[in-house]
């Protein structure tokens, strides 16, 4: 069975704050990941179902602002800094290199909560959506914790990585995925600079999907940077 929580990771070096992060988080029903580096969080991303990253700025391996600039690019999750530098140049800095907010240290728990939650609503109602295990408009429904699809009570046959693609994509609706993060997914690594793969899969997904393929309301791309589905 597929785990629809909202999935955030946590990147923090400091125990104490982690296991509260972890705690508070975890009462709030969401899905947690401790990571104590750069290098250990790295290791697991892309990780499309990841929600929200929170990103400790000093870290043993390496600086959350580096981080920043080389890989927000490679993650469609939200990225909310939990920083003790207090420099209005440190906070500029971030949300300039794609973070989407910055929060200093010592931080309220519930100041904290109610940030994640804005931000995952931004997401495009991700933390509404994300503990549904059916999604459905139309006669067309998608059962993601069985990795199925009908249309009108007949089974909507998929290929292998037709049905993959559209699961990564169902398990967040209304968020966009990155098309490297597809392709690292579904095809491999050795695959991230074939978006051709992604668009003849794609095609072929709405042909199969939707009422008008030659102008898509459910399956939407993002040119150059990747797909989402919207529920119309």
């Amino acid at each position: 069975m597929m785990n629809l929580r909202p999935r955030i990771l946590v990147v923090e070096d400091d125990t104490h704050i982690a296991r509260l992060l972890q705690t508070a988080l975890g009462v709030e029903g969401y899905e947690v990941i401790l990571f104590g580096t750069l290098a250990a969080v790295n290791a697991a991303l892309p990780d499309p179902s990841a929600s929200l990253i929170l990103l400790d700025l000093g870290l043993p391996d390496g600086d959350g602002l580096d981080w920043l600039r080389r890989q927000r690019n490679g993650t469609s999750a939200g990225v909310i800094v939990l920083s003790a530098r207090g420099a209005e140049d440190d906070k500029v800095t971030a949300l300039d290199l794609g973070a989407d907010d910055y929060i200093g240290k010592p931080f309220g728990v519930n100041e904290l909560l109610a940030r994640v939650r804005a931000n995952l609503r931004r997401q495009g109602g991700v933390q509404n959506l994300a503990t549904a295990t059916t999604l459905a408009t139309g006669d067309l429904v998608i059962d993601v914790e069985h990795e199925a699809v009908y249309r009108a009570g007949e089974k909507i046959h998929l290929t292998a990585k037709e049905l993959k693609t559209l699961m990564i994509l169902a398990r967040a609706p209304g968020k966009l995925v990155k098309q490297r993060e597809l392709l690292q997914t579904v095809w491999g690594p050795e695959y991230l600079d074939d978006t051709h793969y992604l668009r003849i899969l794609m095609s072929k997904l709405r042909a199969k999907l939707e009422e008008n393929p030659s102008e898509p309301r459910l399956l939407l791309t993002e040119p150059g940077l990747g797909y989402r589905l919207q529920l119309p």
